[in-house]
């Protein structure tokens, strides 16, 4: 009898051990603050994207009305009012490069990208120079594709034209190369970085991984060289961030699918919700998932794991949800993700100003108060 207690109790023992154990290796997966040592980058602490402008205009509308009241000066003042440190602008290769001579910069146009860097001056802001084509370049034979020469042209121009800015200024490679070979992006940024390097060794460049999301870095590995940065974006759980986006595919179908998870509100979403295949595959994944906080925090675990064993800066370059989700759910959402962005570290930019995503619609100017509030910031 005393045998079969004293066995029971070192079984006990163990079993505490290994739980114990299990448990310190669940927390290993998440970088704390309190204990890990980031490489912050301050000048993007909290930002903006500015969609729609010089990429994807609304019906593609790159006209002078359009290019001179999208954004303005008052919008750059407003940024700074709102305690934003920076803007990223992203940048349609098309609307720069010359069709006669890709290495040859459009001189009405990129004339909007001075504009912007010098607002960007006025009032105290970094600016991120992001390469934001309409659709994804065609990079799949590496550094022999023609795009990737397009890719490398404009960027040698930039970079002469930008290597004299004060280092305010960053450079994005290129905006969510969406490829399925990690290697053959790393060979891509890896050539550009060099190309850059030739001509300007002060800016830093951020560089993505080799599709759009945090789970890029499950397989991503650091390039070589000095001042950069790695960024992510991050729209987890998609179902919710993109229902009604009528871009891609059965996402349009989705209706008032609600954040966190909620049984009885998510059956009212089912029966609102098209009941094509793909549109039932997409929120039967959803219904199984149950997305809260906690599951939202368990999708940075690859982004975390890569900046603490590389010891590199990491940037979250977009995070969002459309206009058409449900509020307060959109309120929701926009508001875990700033708050684990903050508790990690992370420095961060909201998509978008003003678009699908954002903080006003494409024809209105009206922003919500709400809205401000959940992406952490106050209007003066």
């Amino acid at each position: 009898m005393i045998f079969r207690k004293a066995l029971q109790f070192w079984f006990l023992i163990v079993l505490a051990l290994v739980i114990a154990l299990g448990w310190g290796l669940y927390q290993s997966q998440f970088i704390y603050p309190a204990t890990a040592a980031v490489r912050s980058i301050p000048a993007l602490a909290r930002g903006i994207g500015l969609s729609c402008w010089l990429s994807m205009p609304p019906d593609r509308d790159f006209s002078k009305k359009h290019l001179e009241s999208w954004v303005t000066e008052k919008d750059f003042k407003q940024f700074a009012d709102w305690g934003l440190t920076h803007v990223r602008l992203p940048i349609e290769p098309e609307f720069l490069q010359s069709n006669k001579a890709r290495s040859q910069l459009i001189a009405e146009h990129i004339a909007y990208v001075d504009r912007a860097i010098e607002w960007s001056k006025k009032y105290n802001l970094a600016i991120i120079l992001d390469v934001h084509p309409l659709l994804p370049m065609d990079l799949k034979a590496g550094t022999r594709s023609e795009d990737y020469d397009r890719l490398k042209q404009l960027w040698i121009a930039l970079a002469k034209r930008y290597r004299t800015q004060s280092n305010a200024v960053f450079y994005e490679l290129l905006n969510e190369p969406q490829m399925e070979q990690v290697e053959t992006w790393r060979s891509i940024a890896q050539g550009l970085v060099e190309q850059i390097r030739t001509i300007d060794t002060t800016h830093s460049i951020i560089v993505s991984g080799h599709h759009a999301g945090a789970y890029d870095y499950m397989k991503m590995t650091p390039i070589k060289g000095e001042k950069l940065i790695y960024t992510f974006h991050f729209y987890e759980p998609i179902q919710f961030t993109h229902q009604r986006s009528g871009w891609i595919g059965a996402f349009a179908n989705l209706r008032d699918v609600p954040y966190p998870y909620d049984s009885k509100r998510f059956a009212t979403a089912k029966a609102r919700s098209s009941s094509d295949p793909e549109t039932a595959r997409l929120l039967n994944s959803y219904q199984s998932d149950r997305f809260d906080k906690q599951k939202v925090e368990a999708k940075l675990r690859p982004v975390l794991r890569f900046r603490s064993r590389y010891n590199v800066p990491i940037y979250c370059g977009e995070f969002g949800a459309n206009r058409d989700a449900p509020m307060p759910d959109w309120a929701n959402w926009n508001r875990d993700v700033v708050e684990l962005l903050q508790r990690y570290q992370f420095e961060y930019a909201f998509w978008e100003y003003r678009g699908s995503f954002g903080l006003m619609s494409f024809d209105s100017t009206e922003i919500d108060p709400a809205k401000l509030k959940a992406i952490g910031v106050r209007q003066m």
